[in-house]
């Protein structure tokens, strides 16, 4: 290559298959290209008669004694048992690489990773979260049992960013949840533990769910809103828009707070703190 580069030609490299064989055989240093073609240059000059007859399904077999080694068995299996998406990606990968070529097969790989990283980014985990009798712990009630939502109230935890791509799942999700207890919803309440960032689609996704809020009579209330997302919410105007009030660092904070008309939280906006002006 470095002979070739002052030629202005392509550089080159080991095949697949041959460097398959030479790992095989304990090859460790790029010198090995060098004995290697040494070797091919010496029986093409000297020892192609001896050779000619020699049938292509033994230079084959060779090659697949070589490369059978490289397919992880155990990978396979590991991936069936844990994540089944994986495995497909890497069915189609390999098929991909095996009837159309290495390039295309990679290739076909990269895009079922990404289009499957779009979609799960699209409809991100959403939970509705009850309480553990006798405890401050809240809990998804499809995971306990022994949680249970909390009258007049739903909880909900959103285990992703909010941001242009699930700005309408999350937005049906809430509908779907708020219309099977309309009758008696009073308090909506959203653990933002798990959001990171919230873009400006998602701040006009939860402009409307306070304006829809707002308009069936439901109080609005955001816990464990993490310091980049309450800096969103100051610098988009939405902090101030619902009240500093609305804003907790526990889920049983804002339930006793909201729930209770005795409840007084004039000074709960000490602890809404940003980093803005």
């Amino acid at each position: 290559n470095i002979f070739g580069s002052l030629f202005s030609s392509f550089p080159t490299s080991g095949g697949f298959s041959r460097s398959a064989v030479s790992e095989s055989n304990g090859a460790k240093t790029g010198i090995t290209s060098i004995i290697s073609a040494s070797v091919v240059l010496t029986t093409l000059l000297f020892f192609t008669p001896l050779f000619y007859h020699l049938p292509k399904t033994i230079l084959a077999s060779v090659i697949i004694m070589a490369v059978i080694k490289l397919i992880d068995w155990k990978q396979c299996i590991y991936l069936w048992n844990t994540n089944r998406s994986d495995f497909y990606m890497l069915q189609a990968t390999f098929m991909g690489t095996l009837f159309i070529g290495i390039k295309e097969g990679i290739l076909i790989g990269v895009g079922l990773s990404l289009m499957m990283m779009v979609y799960q980014t699209t409809r991100p985990h959403l939970a509705v979260l009850g309480n553990i009798p006798n405890t401050t712990f809240y809990k998804n009630i499809e995971r306990f049992s022994e949680a249970k939502e909390i009258a007049g109230a739903l909880i909900i935890r959103f285990d992703s960013r909010i941001y242009f791509a699930n700005v309408n799942y999350l937005q049906d999700q809430i509908e779907q949840l708020m219309e099977a207890r309309k009758s008696k919803l009073e308090l909506f309440i959203m653990d933002a533990q798990s959001i990171s960032s919230v873009d400006s689609s998602g701040m006009q996704a939860l402009n409307d769910l306070l304006q829809s809020c707002e308009s069936k009579n439901i109080k609005l209330a955001f816990t464990s809103v993490i310091g980049p997302v309450r800096d969103t919410f100051a610098k988009e105007g939405f902090a101030n828009l619902l009240g500093k009030d609305h804003f907790f660092e526990q889920i049983n904070e804002a339930i006793s707070a909201l729930l209770d008309p005795n409840q007084d939280v004039s000074t709960n906006h000490i602890k809404f703190q940003t980093n803005i002006p």
